[in-house]
């Protein structure tokens, strides 16, 4: 098991792009991204969410992910 976090991230979009991403991605994660399952968004509060998946890598092992955005 992997365990990365990406603290250091800086991302140009407004903030409301961010957060209709952030809500697009509760209802619609496995179709924004095709190659992922069991994809879920919670949105923690107004500032935070987080984003879990699985995925396999080149060698068919599955990766489980998780990002935490804020």
């Amino acid at each position: 098991m992997t365990f990365i976090q990406d603290s250091g991230s800086v991302f140009e979009a407004p903030l409301e792009m961010v957060w209709k991403l952030a809500k697009d991605h509760v209802e619609h994660g496995n179709r924004i991204h095709p190659n992922t399952r069991n994809y879920k968004t919670e949105i923690i509060d107004e500032t935070s969410f987080i984003n879990s998946w699985e995925q396999d890598d080149e060698n068919g092992q599955t990766i489980n992910m998780k990002v935490k955005g804020s």
